[in-house]
This record gives structure tokens, sequence and C-alpha cells, in this order.
């Protein structure tokens, strides 16, 4: 069989033309150039970064300032103040990354510009060996002053296994992987972690959580008293739940719902509001207001006084009030305190706001007259 080549103005029927043959395969060399390129770069981005005792939390912010790489990781998954010596100098990510991931049992993956940290899953034959290699545990959990702790939570990390200390501070756990971590938790304490690393007896020193108690004191309006002098009945608002109740500016008013046994009443010719219930008849059951240890009337609040300024607001209930303010505070007393400046804070502006939309008058609307009023 003889072959017969073709000539270039055939290819005009039976192909493309050479040039654009040429030209495709030179765009595909370029791209592919291009791509490898973008690749290399993403691992060719350079960290310095040494410390001893890092934990991953400044490792990970590190990379993100000197790289512009984002780090995402799971706090519940991984501990970000696991502690790591590192010492990198001009390294690039990659090289970083893999000693991490050796060092820490981590895996990652890099996604443009953000890098999924997560740990190691344990193989099939790793969690066989563990579910065989189980020691059993005794230890002694101390306090900074060497002094024997009782119930103290123990727990197993990622199980449902765990146990108290006893009267002299001691715990047992049995059945336990050598390569458990132990939580140690409790009211009185720091919570801690202890890697087991095949050890059978274990001496724990933890910290003391120091919890100071917020005094609670009661303003009279003469005096400031603490809560175990005072003998009578009473409820407390701090500021700034006054504040966060834009209603009105009557510092009164935001109190609806916050004091119990405070009794709001809407209706025309009535005291609004009522602190001890119906005490008399005829009389007036309006509660006496006090601002800053001076009387003053409702219908003034709003002029003298600004709710953003209000460190605190007591009302006093019971009978008890009447030894200081006498028979005006039958009905109770509402003892208003502002904020006092103080020589070491700085200066603050604070803006407080509110819209309220209400109906437009009807003025061509004539009530009518009952036959008594003609």
């Amino acid at each position: 069989m003889k072959n017969y080549p073709l000539k270039p103005d055939a290819l005009r029927y039976f192909g493309l033309p050479s040039k654009i043959l040429l030209i495709m395969k030179m765009v595909i060399i370029i791209l592919t150039t291009c791509l490898m390129q973008v690749s290399a770069a993403s691992f060719a981005q350079k960290l310095t970064y040494s410390k001893k005792g890092a934990t991953l939390a400044e490792l990970f912010s590190a990379i993100k300032s000197q790289t512009g790489f984002n780090v995402f990781y799971s706090n519940e998954k991984l501990n970000k103040q696991q502690k790591v010596d590192v010492h990198f100098m001009n390294a690039d990510l990659k090289q970083v990354l893999d000693e991490l991931s050796d060092k820490q049992d981590l895996i990652y993956t890099i996604d443009a510009r953000n890098i999924t940290v997560k740990p190691k899953e344990p193989s099939f034959l790793d969690r066989l060996a563990d579910s065989w290699a189980s020691i059993d545990i005794r230890g002694l959990v101390r306090n900074e002053k060497g002094e024997a702790l009782e119930g103290i939570s123990v727990n197993v990390k990622g199980t449902n296994k765990g146990t108290k200390t006893n009267a002299n501070g001691v715990f047992f756990l049995k059945g336990i992987s050598e390569n458990a971590t132990l939580i140690f938790s409790g009211v009185s304490i720091e919570t801690y972690e202890v890697r087991v690393n095949g050890k059978n007896e274990l001496n724990v020193n933890v910290t003391t959580r120091r919890v100071q108690l917020e005094e609670v004191t009661v303003s009279t309006g003469y005096q400031m008293i603490s809560k175990e002098r005072s003998a009578g009945s009473f409820s407390k608002v701090a500021g700034e739940a006054i504040q966060q109740k834009s209603v009105s500016m009557n510092v009164v008013d935001r109190l609806e719902g916050l004091v119990p046994g405070l009794a709001v009443n809407y209706g025309e010719g009535a005291d609004k509001f009522l602190v001890r219930g119906v005490t008399s008849v005829d009389a007036s059951r309006r509660p006496l207001y006090v601002l800053d240890g001076t009387p003053v009337s409702y219908e003034d609040l709003p002029r003298v006084v600004n709710p953003n300024d209000v460190e605190d607001v007591t009302i006093l209930k019971d009978a008890t009030a009447a030894s200081i303010w006498g028979a005006q505070a039958a009905n109770g007393v509402i003892v208003i305190t502002t904020k006092k400046g103080k020589n070491s804070g700085k200066i603050k502006v604070n803006y407080d706001g509110f819209v309220s939309f209400k109906g437009m008058p009807d003025y061509s609307y004539q009530k009518m007259m009952s036959r008594n009023n003609l």
C-alpha cells in the first residue's frame, strides 16, 4: 500500500493549521508552568520563630502574621495550650508544618491560603495495642502547701471513666491506657491535665483557685452599710441593668420587672408605683424617692438625674426604713445612688438614645359630655 503525504493546502480540509497547533502547545506549556510556580510559592513562604515551651496558639499566630496563611483548628479536639519547643530560621512553611505534625501527632491540609490542622487519628492497630496495654493507676493530689485534697474529680480524657479522691487525697483507676491523659478538676482548684506515660503511681500538685466574693452593700440614703448589718428587707438593682432598659428617661420607670414586689399601676388618678402594696385607703401610697441622700419627687427625677449616671438603686421595703426617714417611709423608700468620679479613671463619653412612637391626636374629635356636665 502506497502512502501519499498531505500537502500544506490539504490541512485546510483535514485538520487545523500548523500555526494554531503550535500556539495551543505553547499555551498549555505556559499554563502548566504558572500552576507549578503558584503551587511552589505556597510552600515557599518563609517562617522565623524560636521559643521554648511555645503554645500551639502562639505558633499558629506567628504563621499567620509572617506568611498570611489562616490557620483553622478545633478547640474541642486540639489543645491550643499544648507546649512545644520550636526553632525555625527562615524555614519553608511546609518544613514547619511537617515537623510540627511529626512532634505533635497532627495532620494538616492546605486549601488556597487556609491551613486546617487537626489531631492525627490513631490507626486500628494502635487502638488495639492501647486496649491491651492497660494499667492500674494510684495517685495522690495535693495543693501548693502539700496538703491532701479530698473530693477532687479525676477523669480520663475522652472516656467516661473517672473517680474522686478520698479523705487522704488518694485515687485509684483500673484499666487505663498507658498514654491516657487525666483531668483533675474541682471547685477549689484550677483544672489540670497530666499525661500518664505508662506510670502506675502519680503525685499531682494542683493550684488552688482563689475567688473573691463581691461584698453586698445597702444604701439607706444616709450611709452605706453591709448586708449583715441590714435588719430589713431590701432589693438592689445594678446600674448596668437599668441602662439596658431604654423605656423612659425616668430611672424608676426602668425598674419595672427588675424588682420583686414592685407593683406598677397605669390607671389614671392612682399612684403609679407600690412598694409595700396597699397600706392605706385614702392617704397617698406613693413611696419616698431619695437621690444621693436628698428626697425628690417622682416628676422631677427625669430632670435631675440621667439613667446612665446611676450606680445602683436600692428599694427599702419594710418598717426598718421608718427608723431613718420617719412616717414618710411608710410606703417604702427607693434610694438612687449616682456614680462618683475616680482619680485614676479616664474621661469617657457615652451616648444613649431611644425613639418611641404613638398615634397622632385627632383634634376634630369631640368627646361627648354626660348629662350631669350639661
